[in-house]
């Protein structure tokens, strides 16, 4: 479970490069407010592509918000110098993002379940999906357990069935 820095007795915020599928998911979930409270958002410029590149009339809600903090500097457009990943292994918004983590050392919000599992088990990066957020703010006493367990089943089409389980158990021992 990711923790957050304690400075000084304030919250500094943790760096986290952020794939198009953890923001879909954080939406999807209503808790885009939270990865606002504990990342430094920094979404390479692919990212931003997949995120903002529908035309209106057609322009999802999450496009907006997306699109007005990053205007509003709550999120970097942040880009890696270099490309590791192998193009066939994942979506380009995920390689952005898993380089980007990787380069810098920052954490990944990724919650594509294949992307996810490489950057934490091949790269060595703390990898951070939408339920496991929701792990860290239950934990963190910024939402109650049964609103975490109610805004974690609005994934469950959209999220790895393990990454679910896992974050559904962790919930329910919450004190």
């Amino acid at each position: 479970m990711m923790h957050m820095q304690e400075r000084g007795g304030t919250s500094e915020k943790t760096p986290a490069a952020m794939d198009t599928s953890f923001w879909t998911a954080a939406c999807h979930a209503e808790s885009e407010g939270y990865a606002l409270r504990l990342f430094a958002l920094h979404a390479p410029e692919v990212v931003v592509e997949e995120i903002e590149s529908e035309e209106p009339p057609r322009v999802r809600p999450k496009a907006v918000l997306f699109q007005q903090l990053r205007e509003a500097g709550l999120i970097s457009v942040t880009n890696s110098t270099r490309s590791k990943l192998r193009d066939d292994l994942f979506h380009r918004g995920e390689r952005a993002t898993l380089d980007l983590a990787d380069e810098r050392k920052w954490h990944a919000l990724i919650n594509e379940q294949k992307a996810h599992d490489y950057g934490r088990d091949i790269l060595g990066l703390q990898a951070v999906s939408a339920p496991e957020m929701l792990v860290t703010v239950v934990f963190a006493g910024f939402l109650g357990k049964q609103e975490a367990l109610h805004l974690l089943r609005k994934l469950s089409n959209i999220t790895h069935a393990q990454l679910m389980q896992d974050a559904t158990r962790l919930i329910e021992r919450a004190p």
